[in-house]
């Protein structure tokens, strides 16, 4: 699976059968071994537009997506 951050022009190529990766959230998991700073609650994944779902099953269909990394409002950070 191609994941593509636009902003940061980052480009993941993901073996998501060999990794053993099923749903969304555990590809943002994997994830966070190459992001710095960022938790699963930064992450969305995007496809035609529409938000991806972390309980979202991966299928042959999601060839391409593609990834934002949101900022999350804290109490410690207003």
């Amino acid at each position: 699976m191609i994941i593509e951050h636009q902003l940061l022009q980052n480009i993941y190529n993901i073996d998501c059968k060999k990794y053993e990766i099923d749903k969304i959230i555990d590809l943002k998991s994997y994830l966070l071994n190459y992001l710095n700073g960022v938790t699963i609650e930064n992450i969305k994944f995007i496809k035609d537009g529409t938000e991806i779902k972390n309980e979202e099953i991966i299928t042959e269909n999601l060839e391409k997506i593609y990834m934002a990394i949101i900022p999350i409002n804290c109490y410690d950070h207003k």
